[in-house]
């Protein structure tokens, strides 16, 4: 039984992904009650949370490789750019400069996982 590339890379997201929440919840307990309710609600940016999920379900609704190609690249794009907003709204409110940097690295993790499952799903798909 031969696996293929598409499975492969899926196989390699998910523990990464998996390692990503789990390091995420690790730091949040870092801090205390207070700082963690601040983070909650005033680090975060919902709409960037559903515009990357709103194109994760483009790219899993409309088929053709092409498609498929332009969500992903999007999706990363999102990704990229909501990273970028979220930690300077994290420097702007002055938490913990590790803690910002810790969350940043765990962040990398999570990117690379998120670009093994575009890869794999887009892969997925022959070329028209």
């Amino acid at each position: 039984m031969s696996t293929s590339l598409p499975d492969i890379l899926l196989y390699i997201a998910i523990p990464l992904i998996g390692m990503h929440f789990y390091l995420f919840n690790k730091t949040l307990k870092t801090i205390d009650s207070e700082e963690r309710d601040r983070y909650v609600n005033l680090g975060g940016s919902k709409y960037n949370i559903l515009s990357t999920v709103f194109l994760f379900g483009g790219l899993l609704y409309f088929d053709g490789f092409e498609t498929k190609l332009i969500f992903s690249v999007l999706i990363i794009l999102s990704t990229i750019i909501g990273t970028i907003v979220h930690h300077k709204k994290l420097r702007a409110l002055n938490f913990d400069t590790a803690f910002e940097k810790r969350l940043l690295n765990i962040s990398y993790i999570s990117g690379v996982g998120i670009i093994l499952v575009l890869c794999s799903l887009v892969l997925s798909v022959q070329p028209t």
